[in-house]
C-alpha cells in the first residue's frame, strides 16, 4: 500500500510489472519514465480506479500526488535488484511560512512531509522539481492531501512554505526487501 509520495524502484519497491488498485483519494500516478494516469475513488467518478501492467525498472520513480492511496501487486518482483539506504538526515523540523535553504536550515536527505497547521499550505522547491498543496484541515485533505512521503531534498535547494506549518521527518533506514 502506497500513499502520496515518491517511491524509488530498487529501493522502496522491487523491479516488476504491477497492477495498481485505488484504495482512497484522488490524484495522479506518474513515473519518471513517462507514465501518467489520473486515478481516484468515491466522488471522483471521472477518474479511473485501476491501472494495469505498470512496468517499473530500477532507477524509475513512482510518484503519487494529492490524496491518492493505492495498492500495488505483481506476480513477479525482482528482489535481487533492491538495495539498502541510510538517510543522512536525522533531525525532525517544523517549518512555518518562509523560505529555507537545504544544507543551511536543515540537512539534505529523504523526508516525509506532513501538514501541522493551516488550511492550504503550498510547499515547493524553487527549482520546480517538487510542488504540493497540503492541508491540516480534514475536509480539505481528502482532496489535496495532508502528507507526502520520501521527498528528496538536496544541498542548495530552496524549500518554500506559503503559509501554515509543515513537519519534515527524516525517513528511517530502508532495508533490502525480501519476499514474505
Amino acid at each position: 500500500e502506497l500513499s502520496p509520495g515518491s517511491y524509488w524502484v530498487g529501493l522502496h519497491i522491487p523491479e516488476g510489472v504491477y497492477n495498481v488498485q485505488v484504495i482512497s483519494g484522488i490524484g495522479n500516478l506518474m513515473t519518471k519514465s513517462g507514465v501518467t494516469a489520473a486515478l481516484g475513488s468515491g466522488a471522483a467518478a471521472d477518474y479511473g480506479d485501476t491501472y494495469n501492467n505498470l512496468t517499473l525498472a530500477n532507477g524509475d520513480i513512482l510518484e503519487l500526488t494529492q490524496s491518492l492511496t493505492v495498492q500495488i501487486s505483481t506476480d513477479e518482483a525482482h528482489f535481487n535488484t533492491t538495495s539498502n539506504f541510510k538517510n543522512p538526515a536525522t533531525e525532525t523540523k517544523e517549518l512555518a511560512a518562509g523560505t529555507y535553504t537545504v544544507g543551511q536550515d536543515f540537512s539534505a536527505g529523504l523526508y516525509d512531509l506532513s501538514a501541522v497547521e493551516g488550511m492550504t499550505i503550498n510547499v515547493s522547491l524553487s527549482d520546480y522539481s517538487f510542488s504540493a498543496m497540503l492541508s491540516a484541515d480534514k475536509n480539505l485533505s481528502e482532496s489535496s492531501g495532508s502528507s507526502y512521503k520520501n521527498l528528496e531534498l538536496k544541498d542548495g535547494q530552496t524549500l518554500q512554505v506559503s503559509s501554515g506549518t509543515i513537519k519534515l521527518s527524516p525517513v528511517g533506514p530502508i532495508e533490502t526487501l525480501r519476499p514474505q
